[in-house]
C-alpha cells in the first residue's frame, strides 16, 4: 500500500520524506506523535517504499513496465507462510510457488551436488550480497537487469573485477541450477563479468630453473631445518610430490600411509614388474576435485632416491595413520590449508620469490609443462595428473592407460637442469 500511496503522489512530495508521512497518517485518520516510535517506523518505511517507487519508475524509462517489487518489506506475507532471513534485507517471503535464492537454492543445489561446506559458505555469502545489493527477489522473478545491477554495485562498492567475477560465477552456478529444475528460462547471470584487465598479469604460471633453485636450496633442504609451522616433515615433501606428481596441495597433504603401495603390473614384453604407486582416493573423509580426480601415480625414481618410501616405512612403524601427521585441519577440515599460508610466506621471505603468479598450485603447472617437453602421451599426463579424459578414446577400457603405460610415461619426466636436495637426514 505504501509503494502505491507514494507512487501516485504528486512528483514534489516523492522526495520529501516528511510530507509524505503527514499525508500517509492522514489518509488513514491516524493521530500520533511526530516524534514518536510509530512515525520513526513509518518514516523508514517511506524511505524504503520511496527507493522501490524511484527503482520501478528508472525501469520505466528503460521500456521495462513490469512493475515488479524488490523489497520484502512490501511483499505480501500471511503469517502461516513464514519468513527466511537474508543477511542485511530482512526478511525474504517463502510465498508458496516462490523460491528464495538463500536457502532454497543453496540447500538444494548443495546436496544433490554434494558441494564442501568451504563450497556452500562461499555461495550462500554469494547469495546473500546479492539479496542486500538488489533486493530479495524470488528466484523465479530475477532478470538479467537484476544481475546487472548487483555487478554495478559491487564495481561502485570498489571490489576487485577478480572478486567480482569470482561472486558472479557462484551466482551463475546457482541461476543454473535453478534453470536446470524448471525455475528459470534461461540463466540471467550468462555472460555478465567485469572486465578485468589485470587478468592476464594474475595468471599462475611454472616455477623456472631459478626459482626451483632457490626452492630447494633453500634451508628446509640445504640445512634440514623445520620451521614449526612447515609442521616436520611435510615443509621438506609436499613441495617435492607436487613438482614429481603434478598433485593438488590437499590430495598430497591427506595420503594414508595406505595409499603409498607396491603394486604388480606387466610390461611391454609380458613380463612381471612391480613399482610404487600413490592412490589419490575419495573415501573415509578423503577428498578430490572430480571423479577423474581419483587414480595411481606411479612413485617417480627421483622419489625413491630421496627416500620416500623409507618415510612412508617410517610413519608405519611410527603407528602414524597419515603420511604427514602433523599437520592440522582448517575449519573446513582440509589439511593443506593452514600450511599452504606457511610456505606461501616461506617462499616469499625466505626463498624470496616474489612473484604472485608462483603459488604451490605452479608445480602442477611445472609438472603440465615439461611432461609436454619430454613427450610424455597427452592422455598419460591427463591420468597422472587426474584431468578429464581429453577425448572419448581416453575413456575406453577398464580405468583409461595401464600402470605400464603410467610407469614409462613417468620415467619420461625431469626437470633439465634441477639439482636434488639432499635427502632427509630421516631418510638417509
Amino acid at each position: 500500500m505504501l509503494v502505491r500511496l507514494i507512487g501516485k503522489e504528486p512528483d514534489d512530495g516523492v522526495d520529501d520524506v516528511h510530507g509524505s508521512k503527514v499525508a500517509v497518517l492522514r489518509k488513514s485518520g491516524i493521530r500520533a506523535d511526530p516524534d514518536g516510535e510509530p512515525c520513526n517506523l513509518l518514516h523508514n518505511y517511506l524511505r524504503r517504499a520511496m527507493a522501490q517507487t524511484c527503482r520501478i519508475r528508472l525501469a520505466r524509462l528503460d521500456g521495462d513496465y513490469t512493475d515488479r517489487i524488490t523489497d520484502s518489506l512490501f511483499f505480501d506475507v500471511s503469517p502461516d507462510q513464514g519468513v527466511v532471513a537474508a543477511q542485511g534485507v530482512g526478511p525474504v517471503a517463502a510465498r508458496e510457488g516462490s523460491t528464495s535464492l538463500d536457502p532454497d537454492i543453496v540447500d538444494r543445489w548443495s546436496k544433490e551436488r554434494k558441494v564442501s561446506a568451504k563450497g556452500v559458505d562461499k555461495h550462500r555469502a554469494v547469495a546473500r550480497w546479492f539479496h542486500e545489493y538488489v533486493g530479495a527477489i524470488p528466484v523465479e522473478a530475477i532478470t538479467k537487469r537484476d544481475v546487472l545491477a548487483f555487478k554495478n554495485k559491487m564495481v561502485t562498492l570498489g571490489v576487485t573485477a577478480a572478486n567480482a567475477n569470482a561472486k558472479l560465477s557462484c551466482l551463475r552456478t546457482l541461476l543454473g541450477y535453478a534453470v536446470e529444475n524448471d525455475l528459470l528460462e534461461a540463466n540471467p547471470a550468462d555472460r555478465v563479468s567485469v572486465h578485468d584487465k589485470d587478468k592476464d598479469r594474475r595468471k599462475r604460471k611454472e616455477f623456472e630453473l631459478p626459482a626451483l633453485h632457490a626452492l630447494f636450496s633453500s634451508p628446509v633442504y640445504a640445512a634440514n631445518e623445520r620451521p614449526t609451522m612447515g609442521r616436520g616433515e611435510a615443509a621438506y615433501w609436499l613441495p617435492l610430490l607436487a613438482l614429481y606428481t603434478g598433485a593438488r596441495l590437499e590430495e598430497i597433504a591427506q595420503l594414508r600411509v595406505s595409499d603409498v603401495r607396491k603394486e604388480a603390473y606387466l610390461d611391454g614384453d609380458d613380463r612381471q614388474q612391480t613399482t610404487w604407486v600413490i592412490c589419490v582416493m575419495q573415501e573415509d573423509g578423503l577428498s578430490t576435485k572430480t571423479a577423474n580426480s581419483e587414480r595411481r601415480i606411479p612413485v617417480h625414481p627421483d622419489l625413491l632416491r630421496l627416500g620416500f618410501v623409507r618415510h612412508v616405512e617410517q610413519c608405519v612403524a611410527a603407528g602414524h595413520d597419515r603420511l604427514f601427521p602433523a599437520l592440522t585441519p582448517n575449519k573446513y577440515g582440509r589439511l593443506g590449508a593452514k600450511w599452504g599460508e606457511w610456505w606461501s610466506i616461506y617462499r616469499r621471505d625466505v626463498c624470496g620469490i616474489a612473484d604472485r603468479r608462483l603459488v604451490f598450485h605452479s608445480f602442477r603447472h611445472t609438472f603440465k609443462y615439461h611432461a609436454r617437453h619430454v613427450g610424455m602421451i597427452e592422455g598419460v599426463q591427463r591420468q597422472i595428473m587426474g584431468h578429464s579424459p581429453g577425448d572419448t578414446a581416453d575413456e575406453y577400457g577398464p580405468s583409461g592407460y595401464s600402470l605400464h603405460q603410467l610407469v614409462e610415461g613417468m620415467k619420461l619426466y625431469r626437470i633439465p637442469g634441477l639439482a636434488l636436495p639432499p635427502p632427509p637426514l630421516s631418510c638417509r
